[in-house]
């Protein structure tokens, strides 16, 4: 929405947080918000009463606008609140970097981000840079594919191999290893035979121990995802 008047150029109604510091009088500030901006000026709502023509500083608390600037007119709204109109000389960057709405000014929460220290745009490169990477590396740890080859050693003359990841027996084929009521029932009633340890727990397949953690590193995949999608999503709206 703009504001027409004579002046050369329209003031958007736009609601920023700025600090307004006298030059004449270092030690007099004031903490407030716009009423409505342009390139070259400002309407700024104060608490106190700013002398016409007074030098000024004017630093915007939601961008990295920084300007001296003068004191245009002062004009009293209401008991405490008046409207002061300055004009910026040569200033130097934008009012904001995001919207604040005009109804809060600027709140405790708001002046409190804009007093975080800025990374600048190399340093948010360098952060973006490190995150893809991480992301890369999780990645590649959970979606690279396993070689099971080379694991299971076969023992000549047996049915047997030695997995090198457990170091314990396997057998290299033979009846599926029986589980749950199955292998109570195998157990009990002696109804199959499946080659047991020295601890009397049956000896699984090769191929089961491969299957068994694939269908677990097919878990984590949908896990890791899952969280990954969500971390992006956490990501888009807070930037949003």
């Amino acid at each position: 929405m703009k504001v027409t008047s004579s002046r050369l150029e329209d003031r958007n109604r736009t609601t920023v947080a700025v600090e307004l510091s006298s030059l004449s009088k270092p030690p007099v500030f004031e903490i407030t918000s716009t009423e409505n901006i342009s390139t070259h000026g400002a309407r700024i709502v104060t608490q106190g009463s700013w002398p016409t023509h007074e030098p000024v500083s004017l630093k915007s608390l939601q961008g990295d606008l920084r300007s001296q600037a003068r004191i245009v007119y002062c004009e009293t709204l209401y008991e405490n609140k008046f409207a002061v109109g300055v004009e910026l000389v040569s200033p130097m960057g934008s009012w904001k970097r995001w919207a604040v709405s005009p109804v809060e000014g600027p709140t405790e929460k708001n002046l409190a981000r804009t007093s975080a220290p800025s990374l600048g745009s190399c340093g948010k490169t360098i952060k973006k840079i490190g995150i893809a990477a991480i992301l890369l590396l999780i990645a590649l740890f959970v979606f690279w594919p396993r070689n099971y080859a080379g694991r299971f050693v076969r023992r000549p003359g047996t049915n047997f191999a030695l997995d090198n990841k457990t170091s314990k027996p396997c057998r290299i084929s033979g009846e599926k290893t029986p589980t749950g009521i199955e292998a109570l029932t195998c157990r009990f009633r002696r109804s199959c035979y499946v080659p047991s340890d020295v601890a009397g727990n049956p000896i699984p397949l090769c191929s089961e121990i491969a299957e068994a953690e694939t269908h677990k590193e097919e878990v984590l995949r949908r896990f890791v995802g899952a969280g990954m999608l969500a971390l992006f999503g956490i990501y888009i709206a807070i930037r949003h």
